[in-house]
């Protein structure tokens, strides 16, 4: 068996003359033996997939509203995909959804999750609203299966001001996944 990961090391030193043939056609049996190695295996085997990371459903909270005297959140669960209201946030129904990832890379290997601490949703003229509390299913790293997928959901919390501007709000976020 062939240990994958094994590291070529190079050592230099004097020799004698008479054993530098010697030395030079050792070299040459074992750079073969490397390309026989890695035509054997192919080169798929010798290098990791890139992990690939694919939306295929938003974040989004639905229609809220909040009060004129009270602050409040919108929270989205990364598990369930289930919205609750705190404080002064109403709803008013309206689609709302988790953001889902499909993660693809080397089957059966390990992967680390990076979200934001938080991102700013811009709508019409000046308004702003915060997202933060970014959180995700599975929590902070996961692992592909045995056919080199995985589901990623993500969740947040929306953060109303009390009176806040009536609107469409929207914007982006990273999610950043490496293999461990």
């Amino acid at each position: 068996m062939i240990d994958k990961s094994a590291r070529l090391r190079i050592m230099v030193r004097p020799m004698p003359r008479r054993r530098l043939r010697r030395e030079w056609f050792r070299a040459r049996v074992a750079a073969g033996l490397l390309s026989l190695a890695m035509l054997c295996w192919g080169a798929s085997d010798l290098l990791a997939k890139p992990i690939r990371v694919r939306a295929t459903d938003d974040l989004a909270f639905g229609q809220i509203t909040s009060s004129i005297i009270q602050s409040g959140a919108v929270i989205i669960a990364a598990a369930t995909g289930a919205k609750t209201t705190t404080g002064g946030a109403t709803d008013l129904g309206g689609t709302h959804s988790r953001s889902i990832f499909d993660v693809n890379g080397d089957k059966n290997t390990a992967f680390s999750i990076s979200l934001p601490s938080s991102v700013t949703l811009t709508g019409s003229g000046a308004d702003t609203v915060i997202v933060d509390g970014f959180t995700s299913d599975p929590a902070g790293s996961g692992v592909l299966g045995p056919n080199g997928s995985a589901t990623l959901n993500v969740g947040a919390t929306l953060n109303l001001n009390a009176n806040h501007p009536a609107g469409s709000y929207s914007g982006s976020y990273d999610v950043i996944v490496n293999y461990q």
